[in-house]
């Protein structure tokens, strides 16, 4: 008892002023959380009526449940500060305060080329026999709506746009091509290119890990992860763009592990800097939020090793830029020009809730205001289609004016910002609505989840059909097992994890490994700002590749000592 009770004293006194007020603060965010659960009057249909979603006005012992709630979450969070730091030095296997972890991580970084390649492959053999009932069972994989529109915009049903990424649909249409127009064909060869994609990844990310010399049980149970936890291969047989855009988004992470790894020395190699503005570029083009994620983390990392970019890291700060800049140009200005921009009520979505929500509810808007947004639609369909946690009933509805809000951008912002400060409290409520499954650990719907099956096991849908070749080799299916997910998981699970281990990493003090979590973390904030609906893990899928990551980056070494 003695001894835990010294762990303890000792592990407060390693804390700075700085985490210590981070502590809390965290702290007091995951207990509101709990706080706002406990107080939500929810349902779990999607379409759920402003009637049926609401807070429970707050009572005395509200308080008493906060404090509690803030006491022992602030518990758990030291607990976890302990373990994690005292698994961490069994992980990396060598002691993470080693004062020469470039001569250390030299010799144990050195491995054979062949041997190397053959391990890589074994790793990567290992997932695509794992997920091999997945594979066959329904091949080639889920159908979803949104793919359903890029094939349509591939053979010409409907226009070609960015609303989902022009990438993605430029690669659906030219699969097709290949074979001659058929959707089936070309949407088999996309369901094969994603399963070599993704199973590539994957195992190099597994490899990254084994050839750091990371303790072989972690290296094992991260291959395990990547194997059996059912959400890894039913998103590798799911077509849409989530799938594509997450394992992009897990290379551009370890490019960002290896720069934070070695210090960012690896960036004086050409190739390094081309691999990384590779990396950037199908993060930029595979979703519409990936831009601006790889324009700030790139400043980011820019400004832990500023020191360095008129020097060494003068060819990659100015590359890195320059890309930076055409990926803007490309999507923008070139966008535009060829008419393939992105909608606006995508990026509006949450603000044209609020102020739907404040219709609905009769709150204080003015005659002037109401003018205004029944030229976006009309009042009687707001009132009447509204759904707290989604906004596509309102986008559906065949009088909403797409091209008024476009032309009125400016203006509609004014008046959001003015009825804003007509209803306040209806706006925060409309938020945490409409974001409920990004924050709500405990709030989850079937709806927009991972499925195996086409939309409604249609078939074909989109002209695709799926095919059991599992059954047609064995005899017997198992694909209802598979599709089957059992658990339904909050999109929210992920993000406190990943973002505890963001406050690990300050606890640390290895404050250069933020930029490693920070692609996952962006990921989430982006969909907060501007997310069309309240529960889909595909949105934020990332945050579940980074799960293996968690309790190795707060105590990841680096070599070196510059760049700070």
């Amino acid at each position: 008892m003695e001894k835990i009770k010294q762990i303890i004293v000792d592990n407060y006194k390693s804390n700075t002023v700085f985490y210590k007020i981070v502590k809390v603060l965290f702290s007091m965010a995951f207990s509101l959380m709990i706080l706002l659960d406990k107080k939500l009057v929810y349902s779990g249909e999607i379409f759920a009526t402003i009637n049926d979603v609401h807070f429970v006005k707050p009572v005395l012992t509200d308080i008493i449940y906060f404090i509690v709630a803030f006491v022992l979450t602030y518990i758990l969070v030291t607990i976890i500060e302990i373990a994690v730091n005292k698994i961490g030095e069994k992980i990396w296997k060598l002691p993470v305060k080693s004062k020469d972890l470039n001569k250390e991580k030299s010799e144990i970084t050195e491995h054979n080329k062949f041997k190397g390649l053959k391990v890589y492959c074994i790793i990567y053999a290992l997932l695509i026999i794992a997920w091999l009932p997945y594979i066959l069972s329904a091949f080639p994989g889920g159908i979803y709506g949104d793919t359903g529109v890029s094939i349509n915009q591939s053979i010409g049903i409907d226009k070609i746009d960015n609303h989902h990424p022009l990438l993605y649909t430029l690669s659906i249409k030219t699969a097709i091509k290949l074979f001659g127009g058929s959707v089936q064909m070309g949407m088999s060869l996309i369901t094969i290119i994603q399963i070599v994609i993704m199973a590539g990844v994957y195992a190099y990310f597994v490899y990254w890990l084994y050839k750091k010399n990371i303790s072989k049980i972690y290296v094992g149970l991260s291959l395990l992860f990547f194997m059996f936890f059912n959400l890894i291969p039913l998103y590798v047989m799911s077509n849409w763009k989530d799938s594509i855009f997450s394992v992009a988004m897990l290379a551009y992470i370890i490019s960002l592990m290896e720069i934070i790894f070695q210090d960012a020395k690896n960036l004086k190699k050409k190739s390094n800097i081309i691999k990384y503005i590779i990396a950037m570029f199908f993060v930029s083009f595979l979703r519409n939020n990936g831009l601006y994620i790889v324009t700030f983390v790139t400043i980011w990392l820019l400004v832990v090793y500023r020191k360095r970019i008129k020097d060494t890291l003068k060819t990659f700060t100015i590359s890195s830029l320059v890309a930076i800049l055409i990926f803007y140009i490309i999507q923008g200005p070139i966008y535009k020009k060829l008419d393939v921009s992105t909608e606006t009520s995508e990026s509006l979505g949450i603000p044209l809730q609020q102020i739907c929500y404040v219709i609905a509810s009769n709150g204080n808007i003015t005659d002037e205001q109401l003018e205004f947004m029944n030229q976006i639609c009309p009042i009687e369909v707001i009132k009447e289609n509204f759904t707290p946690y989604i906004v596509d009933k309102i986008k559906w509805d065949e009088h909403y004016n797409e091209q008024f809000l476009n032309e009125n951008k400016v203006e509609f912002l004014k008046i959001w910002a003015k009825v804003l400060i007509q209803n306040p409290k209806a706006y925060v409520a409309e938020y945490l609505y409409n974001t409920l499954g990004y924050w709500d650990i405990n709030k989850v719907t079937s709806n927009s989840y991972i499925q195996y099956l086409n939309w409604n096991n249609e078939q074909p849908f989109a002209e695709v059909t799926q095919t059991d070749y599992f059954e047609k080799i064995t005899g017997f299916s198992i694909q209802e097992n598979l599709a089957t997910v059992g658990r339904l998981y909050s999109s929210a699970i992920w993000f406190w994890i990943v973002f505890l281990s963001f406050i690990l990493i300050i606890k640390n003090k290895k404050y250069k490994n933020i930029v490693i979590l920070l692609p996952a973390l962006l990921t989430w904030a982006t969909i907060m700002v501007a997310t069309p609906i309240a529960f889909t893990l595909r949105y934020v899928y990332i945050l579940i590749l980074m799960i293996p990551l968690v309790l190795i980056v707060p105590t990841m070494p680096q070599k070196g000592e510059g760049g700070d």
